[in-house]
């Protein structure tokens, strides 16, 4: 039989429509060869594997070649293309609470726990994204990087409210399935207990006709913030963390076009001179 493949990503493969092959990103360096020895392989790889055993009754059509370190994802017919129009402030709600509804596994020991989450902490990521910028000077990423720490530890003070989070929910990790938006590519997922609305927000400043202002206008009217019994205040935090974390990590995207990159660089720039 004649398998016709699709380049998805570096570490995916569209071999029919609705079936997806997944393998580790090559080490590449030999650090990271010794990195991955000592961790049993990829850190990403195996949390998506234990996310997808830990759900498996939501997600039949997943199965896991440990031997080969694949996976194999099966989905029904997608319907289209997902675009930023189709995010309103309903079905970013309906997602978000959807992806919180997921179960978080507990397979990692504490050290690759403490290490997954030390590269992939929503502001551990952004940090990180700050580091690899082109579009920021050495003072700007200086600047940017105190500040995403000042909200971090301003907001461990605030109660903790431990939610299942994507962690990278942009517009091609999702797919419409019977009318629905559903999130794919959990390898970057995790339980997060200080910024559990990144989803939420990233969702919402894909939707780039909008303004700050009425991102958070959309923020406060889901009714989510009062449903999670937050403190008053708070949710200007979670904004502007989710603000910096949405538009800085748009610079670093390979998938974004240079004049997105720029816009997002630019937005992030005014959030910086209006401190």
């Amino acid at each position: 039989m004649e398998v016709k493949n699709k380049q998805l990503s570096r570490v995916a493969v569209l071999i029919s429509r609705p079936t997806i092959l997944k393998a580790p990103l090559p080490a590449g360096s030999a650090f990271k060869k010794i990195y991955r020895w000592i961790l049993g392989g990829s850190l990403p790889f195996q949390n998506e594997r234990a996310f997808y055993l830990a759900n498996a009754e939501r997600f039949r059509g997943v199965e896991s070649f440990e031997s080969a370190n694949i996976l194999m994802i099966q989905y029904q017919e997608p319907e289209g293309v997902v675009s930023k129009f189709d995010i309103t402030p309903s079905v970013a709600a309906e997602v978000f609470e959807q992806i919180a509804s997921y179960r978080a596994h507990n397979t990692f020991g504490p050290i690759k726990q403490v290490m997954f989450r030390a590269l992939n902490g929503p502001m551990q990521r952004t940090l990180r994204d700050i580091k690899s910028s082109n579009f920021f000077s050495l003072s700007e990423k200086a600047r940017l990087a105190l500040a995403v720490v000042q909200l971090h530890v301003r907001n461990q003070k605030k109660p903790k409210i431990p939610t299942f989070i994507h962690n990278d929910l942009i517009l091609h990790n999702l797919i419409r399935i019977d009318g629905e938006l559903i999130p794919i590519d959990f390898e970057d997922s995790l339980q997060e207990s200080t910024w559990f609305f990144v989803d939420l927000t990233d969702l919402l400043f894909q939707r780039q006709e909008w303004t700050k202002e009425e991102v958070l206008q959309v923020i406060l009217d889901t009714g989510l913030l009062k449903e999670s019994k937050m403190p008053p205040g708070s949710e200007r935090a979670h904004f502007d963390f989710g603000f910096l974390r949405y538009h800085i990590r748009a610079t670093v995207m390979s998938r974004q076009k240079s004049c997105e990159k720029k816009r997002a660089a630019s937005l992030v720039r005014e959030w910086l001179n209006d401190k």
